[in-house]
């Protein structure tokens, strides 16, 4: 009979003998170079409060003992003392060294915080179990339970970064001249596209509260702000725009309420947000909106989302630009066998105002492209939007319209990963063509960010 074979049933045989001894005398009974698996079987066996004394007493012989202390985690969070639970589980993380036992601590860490009703930390430590799991399946297992408590978690909160090189910071005009009634007229160059960076940084948390099976309700906020740098071209063009000039801030307060109607199958939410933007450091405007948006499964691999939304814009520097806006939109993805991802849209808007330059009704439609194969460790997200504006108003003693395309590629480079999150490179042009030259406008953008893999 093999050795392993003889250790695995001494540790059995002691675990049995454990659980009918006096506690005093049961973590003293075990040999040490088995006590660590004695304590997991009581644990497994459904003895925490023995197998606490007994981890206990091995951390108190040796206290660079990590399977000691992720045993001693785990005893303490079955019986409900987290906070200590999880002081062992960051002991066992602090001391470990290899990293099959610093998955282990940042697991039963992770559980420690989740069961103590925290449940953004949890997520934080399954990203480090899934950072250094020693292979695929430790992996999966991390992936999983952080899906797990971030489906049970009540905060969401995401970030975003980005800086992106642009040809057309201002979105001002590429022609250098307005034609009206067949005369030429120069374009300043402030109004003209004017080259710099985009630095952006955004946010948004909302806190989910389930009122009963079917129900929930939620509170929450946004936020965005871009900043810019010009070139020395951009400069000489325009003497008198200074990059702050360009600044742009908005923040949102959202107020949502959820209604789940089967398995899975269909979700409808109404959300009422609050905001106010900042342009050039100056107040621009606030605004009220509400959206009604119904989610439905079609078929196993078709879902479609359905939203019709209302905002009332009131703008700070002139009421003339105040402007009511409706606008109706259905996407619809498609996950196709292969595991690439299909998505079409189609859009209608309707804004009213008295002011020429805003009033006008719009029709959209887009498309885009997530190939399942991945090229050199990076996945690729390909998309196009077109938009046709009609203007109700006359400006220049003629009725405008446009013409908008928008192309773009995101490249999600996976091979970077670190901690469930990667570099992103966005690469876009858009292009604005107008029956009025002033409203010509052209757009290269490449961006870089940062995005959750998981």
């Amino acid at each position: 009979m093999s050795n392993g074979y003889l250790s695995a049933v001494k540790s059995v045989l002691a675990a049995l003998c454990l659980a009918a001894l006096p506690v005093e005398t049961a973590a003293f009974d075990i040999p040490a170079e088995n006590a660590s698996d004695s304590a997991f079987l009581l644990l497994q066996n459904g003895y925490a409060k023995q197998a606490v004394e007994l981890a206990e007493a091995i951390v108190l012989r040796d206290s660079d003992d990590i399977r000691g202390y992720i045993v001693l985690s785990q005893a303490r969070r079955a019986l409900g003392d987290f906070d200590r639970a999880i002081e062992a589980g960051k002991t066992a993380w602090q001391k470990a060294k290899k990293d099959e036992s610093r998955f282990a601590a940042a697991l039963v860490t992770a559980q420690a915080y989740s069961s103590a009703d925290k449940r953004t930390r949890s997520m934080l430590w399954l990203r480090r179990a899934a950072e250094i799991a020693p292979d695929e399946a430790r992996k999966a297992q991390a992936l999983r339970d952080f899906r797990y408590v971030r489906g049970r978690n009540p905060l969401a909160t995401t970030l975003s970064f980005s800086v992106q090189p642009s040809s057309n910071v201002n979105n001002g005009s590429k022609s250098d001249t307005l034609i009206i009634d067949g005369l030429p007229f120069a374009i300043s160059g402030d109004a003209r596209a004017l080259s710099g960076v985009e630095y952006s940084l955004g946010g948004q948390t909302a806190f989910t509260k389930r009122l009963d099976p079917r129900r929930l309700i939620r509170i929450g906020g946004r936020f965005e702000t871009k900043h810019y740098t010009l070139s020395s071209e951009a400069k000489e063009m325009a003497p008198n725009i200074d990059a702050s000039d360009l600044s742009y801030t908005e923040i949102e307060l959202t107020f949502g309420h959820t209604w789940l109607k089967g398995p899975g199958n269909s979700i409808t939410d109404l959300s009422f947000d609050l905001g106010r933007t900042w342009y050039g450091g100056q107040e621009l405007s606030k605004y009220f909106r509400t959206t009604l948006q119904h989610r439905q499964k079609l078929t196993k691999s078709i879902t479609g989302v359905y939203s019709l939304s209302g905002t009332r814009q009131l703008r700070d520097d002139s009421s003339v630009r105040n402007s009511t806006e409706i606008t109706g939109r259905a996407n619809w993805v498609h996950v196709r066998p292969s595991g690439s991802v299909l998505g079409w849209s189609l859009g209608v808007r309707d804004t009213q105002s008295d002011a020429a330059t805003i009033s006008h009704d719009a029709f959209m439609v887009g498309a885009s492209v997530q190939p399942k194969v991945e090229i050199f460790g990076t996945r690729s997200v390909f998309q196009l939007d077109l938009e046709k504006r009609f203007y109700d108003k006359s400006l220049y003693g003629t009725l405008r319209e446009d013409d908008r395309v928008r192309a773009g590629v995101t490249v999600i480079m996976n091979r970077f990963d670190y901690y469930g999150f990667a570099p992103t490179l966005n690469m876009s042009y858009s292009r604005t063509q107008s029956n009025i030259s002033l409203y010509d406008t052209d757009d290269i953008g490449v961006s870089l960010g940062i995005k959750s893999t998981f």
